[in-house]
């Protein structure tokens, strides 16, 4: 049995929840107990599939998302992205301007402030050192 603390009750005080999208494999440990408490559906990719550790779950309403991209709500959609993991999702909200969540699935990084061309002599110089023989 997993302890949903007090998280649970903040989601149901706003409303609860009307599914649950997880973006790849990392998250797939508590699902079961999320949609169990709020009896909502589950959107995985099927792409992930294999890294769940239950392949069927009788009460659990889950969707297995083969398409690019996939309305879940109106206003909001799966896309699948892959990358960190072959099937990963983000999910895009387009109230107001719109928001993409993304989770780990997408990482920003700063490297628009490298050069690239230093960069790479740089990199170069570090792996030149394990090219050089062992005494």
């Amino acid at each position: 049995m997993v302890d949903l603390g007090l998280t649970h009750l903040k989601i149901q005080s706003l409303g609860g929840l009307a599914g649950i999208v997880i973006s790849h494999p990392h998250y797939y440990t508590t699902y079961v107990t999320w949609a169990r408490h709020f009896k909502c559906p589950v959107y995985v990719s099927v792409e992930d599939i294999s890294w769940m550790s239950r392949d069927t779950v009788s009460d659990i309403n889950r969707h297995l998302i083969r398409e690019n991209h996939v309305t879940i709500l109106p206003g909001i959609t799966a896309i699948k992205c892959g990358g960190h993991f072959p099937g990963s999702l983000v999910l895009h909200w387009t109230e107001d301007q719109g928001i993409l969540f993304i989770a780990d699935t997408i990482v920003t990084v700063p490297v628009g402030f490298l050069r690239l061309k230093s960069f790479q002599s740089e990199t170069e110089k570090y792996y030149e050192h394990f090219r050089e023989p062992c005494d």
